[in-house]
């Protein structure tokens, strides 16, 4: 199989099979893409692209052409983990579609796919990822052009995840996997071996890769702390400028274990840097269920499918709305019922026409009530200033200055009485934790925003934004 990564600076192709856990690799080369070919995963040239891989595709041993597995490095994918009830596969699809659905605004120009496993009798643990549907028909013309017989478009997520799952025994604790390439980063964050958060970012002209990473590890590690008090206790790095003294300095910045990623691979080709080519060989790993984003289109035709044929299950999902969602960034649990499991009572009211004459009612209604929502909740927005009005006055701040124990406020910004921006620099890491854990316990606000500091000759320099309380 072959297997090709695309960041804004370079292209990766490999050639391999994996068998037990071992990969196999019989072919890799890498090259380099002039600026602005390629930006944030978006084709900007594409018969330039187009000819580089043409070029670099020629010495491929042919009976590796016949399938390709694209990744492309794009802060624009969009992934979520969560929880569902054992479905049938085009129930699953649909529950998939619409919980995408409802947390991606301007869902219908996004591309999605998902693979699940079983996580007991029950319940089955989905990941699905979308992207724009743009970035899948730029690399899908690109490469039936090269006369690909089979293309499959994954994501970075799901590289890293079959390289932990494989080659890495299971980690019983909170751990964060970082990958940095070129100029994006992409971070993992998990806890019990699932999937907490995800992001992708891309790194400023003036910053260091080093630090960018470093900065970016950090702030996911304090949200882990923030979210449950759960300490992360080892970093998984992967790069294309790392070594062990690297990383035992980037050890000491975030003061965790840290583990530069490797693997048993097999090699038929000479050395080979794993670490830099982490997202290449995931994607040789075999799955279950693969993730395809050019199969998007089934999802479309699934959901039009069962509207034709009024779905007693589609209809639990608009109007009975089953479907629940919690927590932040994406990391809840979304429970699913499968109808046929329900009462009596409850499949004949579903297949009782006089109950799906509500179906046809049943978007109008969804739009209305999210209309009277919103002005709900403007309503509220508007009862709560006015509470509040004056409420961040002088005598509070010197209040949260006397928590701010070895902690010097640089700026305090106000708006509309209610919400401060507090700029700070501390002495040490710990008094920065100290003063936000202290934020979270006071009464008198609540802690909004909170990114995370930066380190520069020991100083360590962070904002954090809270809402006074009425």
């Amino acid at each position: 199989m072959l297997s090709i990564y695309v960041n804004d600076k370079t292209v990766y192709i490999m050639c391999g099979t994996s068998r037990k856990d071992v990969l196999q690799v019989t072919y890799q080369k890498k090259y380099a893409l002039q600026d602005g070919w390629v930006v944030n995963g978006f084709i900007q040239k594409p018969d330039e692209v187009k000819n580089l891989l043409q070029e670099s595709l020629s010495s491929v041993p042919n009976k590796e052409k016949k399938e390709v597995v694209l990744t492309v490095a794009t802060t624009t994918a969009i992934y979520r983990d969560f929880t569902a009830g054992k479905l049938r596969k085009n129930e699953l699809d649909l529950l998939v579609y619409y919980t995408m659905k409802s947390q991606i605004s301007g869902f219908e120009e996004y591309a999605m796919d998902y693979t699940y496993e079983d996580i007991s009798d029950k319940q089955v643990q989905v990941i699905a990822c979308s992207v724009p549907k743009r970035l899948i028909t730029e690399y899908t013309e690109v490469l039936k052009s090269l006369k690909f017989s089979r293309i499959r478009i994954t994501g970075c997520s799901y590289n890293l995840l079959n390289w932990v799952k494989t080659q890495l025994p299971p980690q019983k604790e909170c751990y964060v996997i970082g990958s940095q390439m070129a100029d994006s980063i992409h971070t993992i964050l998990l806890k019990d071996n699932r999937m907490v958060i995800t992001n992708n970012m891309r790194i400023g002209s003036n910053q260091q890769r080093e630090n960018a990473l470093v900065q970016r590890i950090s702030q996911v590690m304090q949200f882990q702390r923030a979210k449950d008090d759960t300490m992360v206790t080892k970093a998984f790095l992967t790069t294309d400028f790392m070594d062990e003294e690297t990383a035992a300095q980037i050890s000491l910045q975030l003061g965790v274990e840290v583990e530069v990623l490797n693997g048993n691979c097999v090699i038929g080709c000479g050395p080979i840097n794993v670490s830099e080519s982490i997202m290449t060989l995931g994607a040789l790993i075999g799955m279950d269920k693969p993730v395809d984003l050019t199969r998007y289109e089934r999802f479309e035709k699934e959901r039009k499918k069962a509207e034709k044929t009024k779905s007693p299950f589609l209809i639990a999902l608009l109007i009975l709305n089953i479907v629940t969602i919690a927590g932040l960034f994406g990391y809840g649990t979304f429970q699913a019922v499968r109808y046929e499991n329900q009462s009596e009572e409850m499949k004949n009211r579903l297949q009782d026409p006089a109950f799906q004459e509500d179906y046809e009612k049943s978007k109008n209604l969804q739009l209305e009530l999210q209309t009277y929502q919103n002005l709900n909740d403007q309503l509220d927005t508007m009862i709560a200033d006015i509470a509040h009005k004056k409420a961040a006055n002088k005598t509070l701040i010197k209040e949260l200055e006397k928590l701010a124990d070895h902690i010097t406020f640089t700026a305090v910004t106000v708006n509309e009485y209610e919400v401060m921006q507090l700029d700070c620099v501390a002495d040490t890491r710990d008094a920065s934790y100290r003063f936000v854990e202290k934020l979270h316990q006071y009464d008198k606000v609540t802690v909004e925003e909170y990114d995370g500091f930066t380190c520069d000759n020991k100083t360590y320099r962070f904002s954090v934004t809270v809402r006074v309380n009425p």
